[in-house]
């Protein structure tokens, strides 16, 4: 059964978008955690 032509494009989309999606909760996680620290040392 060698019909990789969908499936495996499939698969890579479903690999990339919870790649992006790590990336994009990471990266909001990483912008509020260093935001407020930063608006933190502002007060300060």
């Amino acid at each position: 059964m060698t019909n990789d032509g969908p499936p495996e494009t499939v698969q890579q989309i479903v690999v990339i978008l919870s790649e992006a999606e790590g990336s994009i909760s990471y990266t909001i996680l990483r912008n509020g955690f260093f935001g407020d620290g930063l608006r933190m040392t502002k007060r300060s």
